[in-house]
């Protein structure tokens, strides 16, 4: 009689460039060991692709426009407590790759009589798109 033995893997061959992910979800061996059946899944994954591939020529387009400007450029994501940076941006406040990308780090480094403005600018901006997203919140 033959065993399942179930495996899954994905399928990087030529299928996968044309859009197609294969799963393979398990195999019949017979008692020698010799695979007797397989049975597996096909799936769309050209949306994927597409998106993959969009983001990549954006990512690439954002770096060759931020590596061309003089000045830095620094992408502060409040919601996940992360900002991304070029090397520029760092080298203009005299710092390198070792100093802390988080919020905290880069307000710090505000001259004191400014920081509490830009606090509190930081506040009202995020409050405000909260008030934009959800109007319907008070």
């Amino acid at each position: 009689m033959a065993e399942a033995t179930p495996r899954s893997s994905a399928y990087a061959g030529p299928t996968m460039a044309r859009g197609v992910g294969f799963q393979h979800v398990g195999a019949c061996f017979s008692t020698s060991r010799v695979a007797t059946r397989g049975i597996g899944a096909l799936y769309d994954i050209s949306n994927r692709k597409n998106a993959e591939g969009a983001l990549k020529e954006s990512e690439e387009r954002f770096r060759l426009a931020a590596e061309a400007f003089e000045g830095g450029v620094a992408d502060y994501d409040l919601k996940v407590g992360r900002v991304a940076r070029t090397k520029r941006q760092l080298a203009i406040i005299g710092e390198d790759e070792s100093f802390p990308a988080t919020p905290e780090a880069w307000t710090s480094r505000i001259h004191p009589d400014e920081r509490d403005v830009f606090i509190q600018a930081r506040q009202a901006s995020s409050m405000e798109r909260h008030r934009t997203l959800k109007p319907s919140i008070g």
